[in-house]
């Protein structure tokens, strides 16, 4: 049975595939280029934000797990550390490998260093760590990108209009 944060993580994910798949549906031909690109950075979005989301849930859910306030001295101890773990998660908004590997293993005691693997694409946990930083530096690339190109603007009618100058 999967874990609470991995069961949100697979339902994020799954929206983000209909974001993705809709890119290529030939029932929307034809569509511009530019178009099919913003269902394709909509869905990276939503992948980052799946797995950060998940990362920190995985946290939550030891603390939440592990918890036993029945025994006063542990349960000060347990307060404390979650404390510390939720201001770092209020800090975490770069998930890769590397940092989602330490807050991890600081906060929960897993290291789950070698139990980063895809199966299905036959990638090692090496592959698979540098894989998951490439699409999250390429994700981070993209929102610098379109956040440093866009200005924001308020209409009359209070609703957000982005406005790309290129």
């Amino acid at each position: 049975m999967p874990s609470p944060a991995a069961s949100r993580y697979h339902k994020a994910a799954s929206k983000a595939r209909v974001l993705r798949d809709t890119a290529t549906d030939s029932r929307l031909r034809p569509i511009l280029n530019s178009q099919t690109q913003v269902y394709y950075h909509s869905a990276l979005a939503m992948f980052v934000a799946g797995w950060e989301a998940y990362i920190e849930e995985l946290v939550r859910n030891f603390f939440d797990v592990t918890a036993n306030p029945l025994d006063p001295q542990f349960h000060a101890v347990h307060s404390i550390a979650k404390s510390a773990a939720e201001r770092s998660l209020k800090q975490f908004n770069t998930p890769n490998a590397e940092n989602s590997r330490n807050l991890l293993f600081q906060y929960t005691g897993y290291d789950p260093i070698n139990d980063w693997v895809w199966s299905k694409r036959s990638m090692n946990a090496l592959a698979t760590r540098q894989m998951l930083n490439e699409i999250l530096s390429a994700s981070q690339a993209q929102f610098c990108s379109w956040f440093s190109n866009s200005r924001m603007f308020l209409d009359t009618n209070t609703n957000w209009k982005g406005s790309a100058y290129c």
